[in-house]
C-alpha cells in the first residue's frame, strides 16, 4: 500500500526543505510518494534538481488558497498511481516528521478501518486536524476538501465530521513537529476548540451552505468497506 504525502507550498523554502529531509530520513520511498505544489510561483527545476525523489509541480498562480493546491497534489497522486488501496494526505511546508517509518504506521492504523476513515498525526496541539489522511478513493468520492470550499477552518471540519460518524484515527505513535506560528499560541487554538465544542453538525465557519453540503454527501453516499490488512505495495 503506498502513502502519498502532498505539500502545499507557498512562500516557506527552508522549512520546505526542512520537511522533505525530514520525510527522507523518516520514511521508505519504496512504499511512499512525496509531492510539492507551489502555489507562490517558485520555479519547479530547482527543488527537482535538490531532492530528485519528490514530485513538483505548480499551479501556476499565486495564492490559488490550499484547498486548490491540495487538490491539484490529490490528482497528481492520482494520476501517478491509480490504485484502490492507496492512501493521501496533506503536511503543511510548515511541518517536520520525527518518527522512523512513518509511512508504514500509517498503513497500519488504517488496516481494518473502514475505508471512509479519516486520519491525523499526533502534532502535539491540533489534534492532527490540519493534516487529514484517507483513502485515495474516498478522497476523490467527496470525503476530501471540497474544492469550493475556501475557508480556514476546512480542515477543522473534515476532523469534526469523521469524529461525528466515529470515524476518526488519531495516530497518536506518528507524531510530528508543526512549526507554525498559530500552532505556538496554545491559549487561541483552546480557544478555538471550545468555540466549537457541541454537536458535530454545528457550522463553525459560517461558510453554512458547503459544511451543511460536504454534511448530506456522507449522509447519503458513505458506504465504508473494511480495508484488508495484509495489502502491501503494488510491486
Amino acid at each position: 500500500m503506498n502513502v502519498a504525502f502532498v505539500i502545499p507550498a507557498y512562500k516557506k523554502p527552508l522549512s520546505l526543505e526542512r520537511l522533505l529531509d525530514s520525510i527522507h530520513a523518516h520514511t521508505h520511498k519504496k512504499h511512499s510518494r512525496t509531492i510539492v505544489v507551489y502555489d507562490d510561483g517558485t520555479p519547479v527545476e530547482p527543488l527537482k534538481k535538490k531532492f530528485p525523489w519528490v514530485t513538483v509541480v505548480s499551479t501556476g498562480n499565486i495564492g490559488s488558497g490550499a484547498v486548490a493546491t491540495i487538490r491539484q497534489g490529490v490528482d497528481v497522486a492520482w494520476e501517478l498511481d491509480r490504485w484502490q488501496y492507496q492512501i493521501v494526505g496533506v503536511l503543511g511546508d510548515d511541518c517536520e516528521l520525527v518518527t522512523d517509518d512513518t509511512d508504514e504506521m500509517i498503513y497500519e492504523y488504517f488496516c481494518d478501518k473502514p475505508d471512509t476513515a479519516v486520519a491525523g498525526f499526533n502534532d502535539g496541539i491540533q489534534g492532527g486536524r490540519a493534516h487529514p489522511f484517507m483513502m485515495m478513493d474516498f478522497w476523490r468520492r467527496g470525503g476530501g476538501f471540497c474544492p469550493d470550499y475556501k475557508h480556514y477552518y476546512c480542515d477543522t471540519e473534515t476532523q469534526r465530521i469523521a469524529l461525528y460518524y466515529n470515524e476518526w484515527i488519531h495516530m497518536e505513535d506518528c507524531r510530528i513537529i508543526h512549526h507554525h506560528e498559530y500552532c505556538q499560541k496554545k491559549g487561541m487554538d483552546v480557544e478555538i476548540l471550545e468555540d466549537q465544542s457541541g454537536d458535530a453538525k454545528r457550522i463553525a465557519s459560517g461558510d453554512g451552505p458547503i459544511f451543511e453540503a460536504r454534511i448530506a454527501w456522507w449522509e447519503n453516499n458513505r458506504r465504508p468497506r473494511t480495508i484488508p490488512y495484509g495489502i502491501t505495495n503494488k510491486e
